[in-house]
């Protein structure tokens, strides 16, 4: 017999794992939640092979985007998409997926829980508990101000490059730990250039691999024309990161000296800087 799960779009409620359990009649719902074509339906104990079929009644894409209430970014991917392609991106974000706690119930649900993270098992699509930070890939971005930090949050690797060019903000440092202090890899260039309102990199704590140059940059690492920025990557993390390919570049930072690069570079065994781009780094601060 296949486990009993039970979900309602708005709210769980706690069932037998018997699936001779009583029908459950739910709540009224919100109007506004997703998905509307199972709102005004009668919820009741499901088996595993129920909930997952519950996807076959928003088969048609078409109708799921102009129906379903997406995030932003979502609905932002789908445009320009292949019939297929969009359907896929549905499947993986408004289909229903098993979730088996640790304690209680099972459950049927459309999006996994913080803390949980989306794999493929032989009897369909489950939430699995991470053991530490859930993995989450992420996307190519350029951050100008902090709230575009935000799409990032959670993140673990980020697909392509990250440049931060940020000029002010509020509690910058504790705003960005928030949002990038998951990020472990970035497999492009990393650019951090004109970002006045920084004054570390600390912020990208977990940050261990940089996997470099890709197309006509030679550079893997670049740090640019950062007025206030006196320090990078605390010392212990250094220690375990990689620069996969690629150079590295510090050029116009005024208060970062030239010390604190030298000890960088040593401890990620990257190539030394000419002379002419060492020279301009650290002119504001009485360095040594």
């Amino acid at each position: 017999m296949g486990h009993a799960v039970t979900r309602s779009v708005l709210e769980v409620v706690q069932v037998s794992a018997h699936p001779t359990a009583l029908p459950v009649k739910m709540s009224p719902l919100k109007a506004n939640v997703s998905p509307p074509a199972l709102l005004r339906r009668i919820w009741r104990c499901l088996t595993d092979a129920e909930c997952l079929s519950i996807g076959r009644q928003i088969s048609d894409s078409s109708l799921a985007m102009s129906s379903l209430s997406l995030p932003l970014s979502i609905t932002q991917q789908l445009q320009g998409m292949s019939p297929s392609n969009r359907s896929q991106v549905l499947d993986m974000e408004m289909m229903p997926k098993l979730l088996r706690p640790r304690v209680g119930n099972g459950l049927c649900v459309f999006k996994c829980p913080e803390g949980y993270t989306l794999e493929e098992k032989p009897s369909g699509p489950e939430c699995v508990e991470c053991t530490d930070v859930c993995p989450k890939v992420c996307d190519s971005i350029t951050i100008h101000f902090l709230k575009d930090s935000e799409e990032l949050r959670g993140c673990t690797k980020i697909v392509g490059d990250l440049t931060l060019h940020i000029k002010g903000g509020m509690n910058v440092d504790k705003e960005l730990t928030k949002n990038l202090g998951n990020v472990r890899e970035i497999t492009g260039i990393l650019k951090v250039t004109s970002s006045h309102a920084l004054l570390t990199l600390h912020f990208f704590r977990s940050l261990e691999i940089i996997g470099g140059n890709q197309g006509s940059s030679r550079y893997s690492l670049i740090v640019k024309d950062n007025e206030n920025l006196e320090d990078l990557f605390q010392e212990q993390q250094t220690r375990r990161m990689v620069i996969q390919s690629g150079n590295i570049s510090f050029v116009g930072n005024k208060r970062l000296c030239k010390e604190k690069i030298n000890n960088f570079t040593n401890s990620v065994g990257a190539p030394p800087q000419d002379e002419q781009s060492r020279d301009s780094n650290g002119r504001g601060l009485p360095c040594k």
